[in-house]
């Protein structure tokens, strides 16, 4: 072309951009030396089109330039949405480079790039799902879980996300899923039931500061990222859908309503009324009813303890289930139940009545399980008098005559180790120690529901 007289200034840009937007994905080597000429002359008539940029960014391998120094140079202030929707994959996804490197994980500056551009994209459904799929999963790796609000996830990318990561998910990094995929619409029924629980739980924790690398990224970007509604109100507005839904058909999910209710809202009026409604809805002699019983039972322990008032003892008792024997896990309840309000001789007592009706035969699973529960329970109550050296040779007698199972090896492993904690930080304030202590103790009761 630079020997071809005959061939005028923009016939030659034509060329040019031809060359570019016809083989940049096939040979960027080519396109990139149309894109070099072009730099080489650039006058009247010379210029790139949108589409020939779109194609240089697109099929960037990012050896010389990123695909975002790319953009910043060739159009950031005069792109369409298809060119920021480009853009937007290359930073989610990675160019070739960071493919081949294993480099694609968006960090705190690429995520604020990709947000500013959010910022300006009119039609956000230019992004693919599964670069918003890949885009959450790295944000919440981040600890930038409240940053998904605005992704309008699908309902599906959601259930994909949480199948993949459940067990490194916080309950917070549910709520921001939840209401990001329910800002385009209604959430299916089977998505609304898994994320109700870890949603209810936040009820118990201060929501009110955000984590400091997202207090970071809330500065350096221009949409603001909030939650109006307080996580008693969303869940308040779960469990009304699910009501109004009918979804509380089975035992699962009417025991899941009253765990909200009892436990993580502390209200004991609504529970009560959840027990009385769904009594009615299950055969009086049956499964159903027993754990129905069981957890309210729990729920006044729970209740007593939280608000510090020693009431309704006899209620509590009254609901446990009976046949074949009591049910272990009430039993270790009102273990705890007694220690709280200082009857640590009534408790040994009850501990030692309860575990003689789980010891045979002793390698029975379920009676591991409830030894488990009724060791714990112990454990904690020796806590609350701290004896820490009784609870530790507690628990090493326990293991040596397998009266638990590794389930509750290692969550009374847990105990020992959050009781230590609490003692180092409130060495010189008892008070707080021993609100401290309720918490780890509501927290086991919690536990102990069907």
């Amino acid at each position: 072309m630079k020997e071809n007289s005959d061939l005028t200034p923009e016939a030659e840009n034509e060329i040019l951009n031809e060359v570019i937007e016809k083989f940049a994905r096939f040979n960027f080597a080519a396109a990139n030396m149309a894109f070099s000429r072009q730099n080489e002359i650039k006058g009247e008539g010379r210029s790139l089109k949108p589409a020939s940029i779109a194609e240089l960014i697109k099929f960037n391998p990012g050896r010389v330039k990123s695909s975002w120094e790319l953009y910043n140079e060739l159009a950031e202030k005069n792109s369409s949405d298809t060119l920021k929707a480009i853009v937007l994959e290359k930073l989610i996804q990675g160019d070739k480079i960071d493919i081949k490197e294993n480099a694609t994980k968006v960090d705190v500056s690429k995520a604020v790039k990709i947000y500013k551009l959010l910022h300006e994209l009119s039609d956000r459904t230019l992004i693919r799902e599964d670069s918003r799929q890949k885009l959450a999963v790295d944000l919440l790796d981040l600890d930038l879980g409240k940053a998904l609000i605005p992704l309008s996830l699908s309902p599906e990318t959601v259930s994909s996300i949480l199948a993949s990561k459940e067990e490194d998910l916080k309950n917070s990094d549910y709520l921001y899923l939840y209401l990001s995929a329910s800002s385009i619409g209604q959430i299916p029924s089977d998505l609304l039931l898994k994320v109700f629980l870890p949603i209810s739980e936040l009820q118990q924790t201060d929501m009110s500061k955000d984590s400091d690398v997202f207090e970071e990224f809330q500065s350096s970007v221009p949409i603001s990222v909030t939650v109006e509604l307080s996580p008693e109100e969303i869940t308040e507005g779960i469990r009304d859908e699910i009501k109004r839904r009918g979804l509380d058909k089975s035992i699962r999910v009417k025991l899941d309503l009253i765990k909200s209710v009892g436990f993580h809202s502390g209200d004991l009026k609504k529970a009560l009324e959840y027990f009385e409604e769904f009594q009615t809805k299950v055969p009086a002699i049956s499964q159903g009813t027993d754990l129905l019983k069981s957890i309210t039972s729990l729920v006044f322990v729970h209740w007593a303890i939280l608000q510090d008032k020693d009431q309704f003892l006899e209620v509590a008792e009254a609901l446990i289930p009976q046949s074949p024997k009591p049910m272990a896990n009430n039993l270790a309840s009102l273990i705890l139940r007694s220690s709280w309000f200082g009857n640590s001789d009534e408790a040994l007592e009850l501990y030692n009545k309860s575990l003689d009706l789980f010891m045979d035969p002793k390698e029975d699973i379920e009676n591991t399980q409830s030894r488990g529960m009724l060791v714990q329970s112990l454990i904690l109550s020796t806590l609350l008098g701290d004896q820490i050296g009784l609870a530790r040779l507690i628990k090493l007698k326990s293991v040596e005559n397998k009266l638990m199972d590794d389930k509750y090896d290692a969550k009374v492993s847990q105990v020992l180790k959050q009781y230590g904690d609490l003692s180092e930080e409130q060495r010189n304030d008892n008070a707080a120690k021993r609100a401290g202590m309720k918490t780890l103790i509501l927290d086991a009761i919690a536990d102990l529901s069907p």
